[in-house]
């Protein structure tokens, strides 16, 4: 009788530790589905945040005449240097300082027969790509004429 029971209790000891190897792997197998979702949504609010800023980089270019004192009024903290334009962002999305920074835009301008050729770059210091980039082009600014210019050389509306 006793050697029965030191069967059963065998049995029973080895049905547990299976069951908690088959506990152990399942919940392996949820922790790397929770940490992939995480990293995808990371990555899908990165590319929407760089898509959003490269966009609005772009009207402000299209509509101004593209120096950093004119884009200042939709990127206050922007700076100019030998390489062209830069506004700096931290991990919350929110210009700062370029010493406190996670994410930078860039952006290039290159003028050829009045057109200007534009590159629009996001880039975070744990990649080695872009997050994004935009290339556009348009045509050279220029200041709308005022009312009393067009009297003057005879042009109606």
């Amino acid at each position: 009788m006793n050697s029965r029971r030191n069967t059963q209790s065998s049995l029973f000891l080895i049905e547990l530790m299976i069951s908690v190897l088959f506990f152990a792997l399942g919940s392996a197998v949820c922790i790397q589905v929770f940490v992939k979702a995480y990293t995808i949504n990371e990555d899908a609010r990165r590319l929407s945040f760089a898509s959003l800023q490269a966009s609005s980089a772009a009207s402000a270019l299209k509509y101004t005449n593209g120096s950093a004192e004119a884009m200042k009024e939709y990127f206050p903290q922007i700076t100019e240097d030998e390489n062209g334009l830069s506004v700096y962002y931290d991990k919350a999305f929110q210009e700062c300082p370029k010493s406190d920074c996670f994410f930078s835009m860039h952006i290039t301008q290159q003028k050829k027969n009045h057109t200007i050729y534009a590159c629009i770059r996001i880039t975070a210091p744990d990649r080695k790509n872009p997050v994004y980039s935009l290339d556009i082009h348009y045509p050279e600014f220029s200041a709308p004429e005022k009312e009393s210019d067009r009297e003057r050389s005879g042009e109606t509306l």
